[in-house]
């Protein structure tokens, strides 16, 4: 085991099994280079602390690596900023890599969770924003999310185990309209329409197609059928 002086002369580099000898009231005080680390980083329960307004920047790559509970605490509405590639790792092996720019913050007590061996890829400026505890499954396949705001196009089959309103917010028109309507298949204007009154020489629609009346009073104005493809509309008999 060699004794060196605790760098104050030129020589190789301290081992973790030698003695460093320095000098405390006079006196030579040893210790091993296991102590010295010790005493100079910290043990497995180190923090890496940024005091408020104080930054961390990083011109070169530079690794920052500690044990079991090690903890890099950034205060609230500070950032750590990359100005090249830093790799956070410990000593289970993983790590957490900044190449570029990049900016990770947040408030009190907040986590971000990826699984073993899984990734999140962000293309673009994204927000997410929900309930706490909220949970999102996606499907099994690549797909394109619908939006609540806009139209959407389904490809697929559709199943709805709940019951099923459409049209909720249009009022029953008089005679029906284009737009007061459920239609069905590839032919323009097909399937069924709502109103109040006849929609016979009034509503337009393709033939085979339905009406239902709200005000209908008898056995032979209650529903209706389209039997031109354009404004003729035959009442439908009903019973009772």
């Amino acid at each position: 085991m060699a004794i060196k002086w605790s760098a104050f002369s030129a020589g190789s580099a301290i081992g973790a099994t030698d003695e460093v000898v320095g000098l405390q009231s006079g006196v030579n005080v040893r210790w091993t280079g296991a102590q010295l680390r010790t005493y100079l980083l910290g043990t497995t329960t180190s923090t890496l602390s940024i005091a408020a307004a104080k930054t961390l920047t990083a011109s070169v790559t530079m690794t920052l690596q500690g044990g079991d509970a090690s903890i890099l605490s950034i205060a609230a509405a500070k950032t750590l900023t990359a100005s090249a590639s830093i790799t956070l790792a410990g000593t289970d092996g993983k790590s957490l890599t900044l190449s570029n720019s990049g900016t990770i913050a947040g408030g009190d007590s907040w986590t971000l969770a990826i699984a073993a061996s899984k990734s999140l890829t962000v293309s673009n400026i994204l927000t997410l924003a929900g309930t706490d505890s909220t949970v999102m499954t996606f499907p099994s396949t690549s797909a394109t999310i619908a939006r609540t705001d806009a139209g959407n196009t389904f490809t697929g089959n559709q199943l709805v185990t709940g019951s099923l309103t459409a049209k909720s917010g249009l009022a029953i028109p008089a005679a029906g309209a284009g737009s007061a309507a459920l239609l069905v298949s590839a032919t323009a204007n097909f399937g069924v329409f709502f109103g109040s009154g006849s929609p016979n020489t009034a509503l337009t629609a393709a033939k085979g197609s339905f009406y239902l009346r709200s005000d209908g009073t008898g056995t032979s104005d209650r529903a209706y059928i389209n039997t031109d493809g354009s404004t003729a509309w035959t009442a439908i008999a009903t019973a009772g």
